[in-house]
């Protein structure tokens, strides 16, 4: 899923089966480890069914990214906004929507 939300921003949602549970938490480290080694990392935040990542983006954008895991399947949400304000509200309104669905969180996974 994709959708432009005027005046907030960009939201994209990606989802990938993977053979198993243990390969679908295996992806979702690796991405963890790159995006937390990112120099532009502002913060990170447990949610519900994974993690939240803020970043600086380029051009001075807002840049959010949540990776979540539910038994064999990998969920990446992006919000890319140029308001913080705006681009944080959208980020948790889609966060909720796709964590609902969410069970296995990523932060209990090794």
């Amino acid at each position: 899923m994709f959708a432009v939300v005027p005046e907030q921003g960009v939201v994209a949602n990606f989802a990938y089966r993977y053979p198993s549970r243990a390969a679908a938490s295996s992806a979702a480290n690796v991405l963890r480890k790159d995006v937390e080694a990112a120099p532009n990392l502002l913060d990170v935040k447990m949610l519900k069914g994974g993690r939240g990542y803020l970043l600086k983006g380029d051009e001075g954008d807002i840049v959010f990214w949540f990776i979540g895991t539910k038994n064999n399947s990998l969920s990446l949400v992006l919000v890319n906004g140029m308001n913080e304000k705006e681009a944080t509200a959208l980020f948790d309104s889609a966060i909720r929507q796709v964590s609902d669905q969410l069970i296995d969180p990523v932060s209990d996974l090794k």
